[in-house]
């Protein structure tokens, strides 16, 4: 079982009680309801009758409870919280004003059926994905999230074009930032679970009393009333070739961005985490992918995995996925209570924006401590500089994409995506030639001093990382101390590393080591010294990931293998 972070106070296979689960996931489903401003820019832009604007919101908030209990209870089983996905705004905007509705549920159902595929060969792809690329991801992720965080700071200047800095929309901004921080760090007992809650209650009572004004539902300007059965029709599917591409492009671009929220989920509650677990992220990704899917089907938007979700998870110390479960209850239910989706709507911008800014910077520090968990190299430092560099260039420069607006392959040149293209493609380019192996003879055996300094110096040269080095370490002076006991003449170590194992070779003249399947007895022990090399045999097996021993012309060979 993974060891917790000492922030965090419940994993995703912990239980709160029922009065915690409810009300962390209230906070969860008010994020996404949040996100309902998606909806309704794609609504307005299309310019739907409200039949259509409330088939299109309905069917979407059903899909985003359907899609996070989907991915708590079977996808990742990791708390991840669906929501309308902004990176399809664009496209689906195109499809929609080029073949109507029927356009877009094709564009939204191929795309997830594409996603779903793709997460298939993700177990395959681990070598695209050392720490330091998901590293840059993360961070940024959390990048990406800082335009946004701006929201209700700035107003428009009199006479201009330009922005000005609101000084009643900065006060309400750091009051939120401020209560959320000091409710998480210094609260006491379970205050810390609700510390999202307290920061928008503390800048909403600030608006309000300094004169905030209210502004109109974006939803729907008509009244709405407190209880409805969601509208949902099938809007049925308008094929055309520029679609698939554009389907392909998008499906492509929220993997990626589907991945960085699982791989920031996964690590955020795993204090030991080395690697991802492809297998668990790739159930995820599909789970993502089905929810979109249906979604197209019913005439929803396309679904994605919640960033800002995740922030809160951060915020309250709570990964526990069934609070997942919860949120998407609430959200389904909600589809039955437009005027719950109308308070949700009436938070003021800069509160918004203050949350936002607060998880995006818990991502950059995340990320960038686990781009920087292995020892550099020139290679390393390369991939997350230049990855990085790249996409805090397309930040601050958007303009550099304005030629390339036409065309679909915009999605693949927002910072986010294009970082993580560009770190995967310099990993790949930096593989060359990192095979690395080196031999050395130890005569006697028993000296496990020399066995700790050889690792040492190998980490210092090939960049290993500091989890898998202690691991390596006790597990062949452990292999050394035994030998000592079985054979007299020199034995001969090869080392061979290529960044994603290390594989230690052990050569010796003697009689073979024995790895039991199951330990001996504490009685077995006590009455026969050989049952403590027996013992010992059985740990260095637990210890590594694999372990091989053989019969070779020269003497006898163990091989030990760790995935780094």
């Amino acid at each position: 079982m993974a060891r917790k972070p000492n922030f965090i106070k419940l994993s995703s296979a912990e239980i709160p009680n029922r009065w915690d689960t409810l009300g962390l996931a209230w906070q969860h489903a008010s994020i996404v309801l949040l996100t309902f401003v998606y909806v309704v820019t794609i609504s307005k832009a299309l310019k739907l009758s409200p039949k259509d604007e409330m088939n299109l919101i309905g069917s979407t908030l059903l899909m985003t409870g359907l899609g996070s209990i989907l991915q708590s209870r079977f996808g990742s089983r990791l708390l991840a919280i669906t929501l309308p996905n902004p990176i399809y705004i664009p496209a689906v905007i195109a499809a929609g004003l080029s073949h109507g509705l029927a356009g877009v549920a094709f564009l939204i159902s191929a795309a997830g059926l594409l996603e779903f595929a793709f997460a298939k060969i993700l177990p395959r792809l681990r070598v695209l994905f050392p720490p330091e690329v998901c590293g840059v991801v993360i961070t940024m992720l959390g990048v990406s999230l800082l335009p946004k965080s701006l929201a209700g700071i700035q107003q428009a200047e009199a006479g201009t074009c330009g922005m000005v800095l609101s000084p009643h929309g900065l006060l309400i901004w750091v009051t939120t930032i401020t209560f959320v921080a000091a409710t998480s760090i210094w609260s006491k007992g379970k205050g810390r679970y609700y510390s999202l809650l307290i920061g928008c209650l503390a800048g909403c009572a600030l608006w309000k009393l300094t004169g905030g004004v209210a502004y109109h539902d974006p939803l729907i300007s008509q009244s709405r009333p407190w209880f409805e059965i969601p509208h949902i029709s099938l809007p049925g599917w308008a094929v055309a070739p520029e679609l698939i591409w554009l389907a392909i492009i998008t499906a492509i671009v929220n993997l990626v961005d589907g991945f960085s929220v699982l791989v920031a989920t996964e690590r955020l509650e795993d204090a030991d985490w080395i690697k991802p677990d492809m297998s668990r992220l790739a159930r995820g990704l599909q789970a993502s992918g089905l929810t979109t899917a249906l979604s197209g089907v019913f005439g929803g938007l396309a679904m994605g995995l919640s960033s800002a979700n995740l922030g809160l998870i951060y915020a309250s110390g709570v990964a526990s996925r069934i609070i997942g479960i919860a949120t998407g209850c609430i959200l389904v239910g909600t589809a039955f209570f437009p005027a719950a989706q109308h308070f949700m709507l009436h938070l003021p911008d800069a509160v918004v924006g203050g949350l936002l800014f607060y998880f995006a910077a818990c991502f950059c520090v995340s990320g960038a401590e686990l781009a920087l968990s292995r020892v550099l190299s020139p290679r390393r430092n390369l991939v997350i500089g230049f990855s990085l560099g790249g996409g805090l260039l397309l930040q601050i420069a958007p303009q550099l994409t304005d030629s390339i607006s036409p065309s679909a392959t915009l999605h693949l040149f927002t910072p986010m995506a294009f970082a993580t293209i560009l770190a995967v493609a310099l990993n790949l380019v930096m593989r060359i030639g990192i095979t690395h192996s080196e031999k050395v003879v130890f005569s006697p055996v028993g000296d496990s001093s020399r066995i700790q300094q050889k690792l040492n110096q190998l980490a210092e040269l090939w960049g290993l990382q500091r989890p898998l080095m202690s691991r390596a370490s006790w597990s062949l002076m452990e292999l050394d101390e035994n030998l000592r006991h079985m054979v007299e003449g020199p034995v001969s170590w090869t080392f061979e590393h290529d960044d994603l194992n290390l594989k230690v070779k052990c050569l010796y003249s003697g009689p073979p080591l024995e790895i039991p399947e199951q330990p001996p007895s504490t009685e077995q022990v006590l009455e026969s010294p050989g049952n403590t090399i027996r013992l010992s045999g059985w740990l260095l097996r637990k210890s590594s990931d694999s372990l091989k021993t053989y019969t070779t012309p020269t003497g006898q060979m163990i091989e030990i293998r760790f995935e780094c």
